[in-house]
């Protein structure tokens, strides 16, 4: 796994800084295909404050992206809503143990 000096400089700021948290997360084309890389078990060994920014991150991924669906909803969208939400629910519940207080607090404001 790469370093992770850089992000850990740069994701407290964008997660503090209102102007700079206003990511609009509609820009990412394919969001359910970079919500399980966000959640991969190798995020594990982050640090706990930059490993509840991507717990963070995947729940705004998702909602952003339900949003857009909702708005031009289609029954063929289900199956892949569902396995998103699948997806979402058991990596999660793979940090809930973890010996991290504001990592098991971000993944129980998400279950």
């Amino acid at each position: 796994m790469a370093s992770t000096a850089g992000t850990r400089a740069i994701a407290p700021a964008l997660f503090l800084n209102p102007a700079l948290a206003l990511i609009d997360f509609s820009e990412i084309p394919e969001p359910q295909k970079v919500i399980p890389h966000l959640l991969q078990p190798e995020i594990s060994r982050l640090a706990p404050d930059i490993l509840a920014i991507y717990i963070q991150a995947v729940s705004k991924i998702f909602g952003s992206w339900a949003a857009e669906l909702a708005q031009r909803w289609d029954d063929d969208d289900l199956p892949q809503v569902k396995a998103s939400v699948d997806t979402i629910i058991a990596r999660i519940n793979e940090f809930a143990t973890s010996p991290h207080i504001e990592v098991q607090e971000r993944v129980r404001c998400h279950l």
